[in-house]
């Protein structure tokens, strides 16, 4: 559901890449697609800390820990 949510907004939002929208700007990775928002990692990551906070609230915590740190990353790279 997430995937598929986060599929969806991108075609909604169509929110290019910084690559593609700024001048002069290199990426540090290869663009799986051609939308950048939101992050299909992120959003894969907040849904499984969500569900994960509902059975098990501090392993949920840390869970959403990380997922900070995953939508992080997303915007340094």
């Amino acid at each position: 559901l997430s995937t598929s949510s986060s599929q969806l907004a991108k075609r909604r939002f169509r929110r290019a890449r910084p690559d593609a929208a700024i001048a002069g700007f290199t990426a540090r990775a290869t663009n799986p697609d051609a939308w950048s928002f939101p992050s299909g990692h992120s959003t894969v990551a907040f849904s499984m800390a969500t569900v994960t906070m509902a059975i098990d609230p501090v392993l949920g915590a840390v869970e959403t820990l990380l997922a900070i740190g995953i939508a992080s990353s997303r915007v340094l790279l």
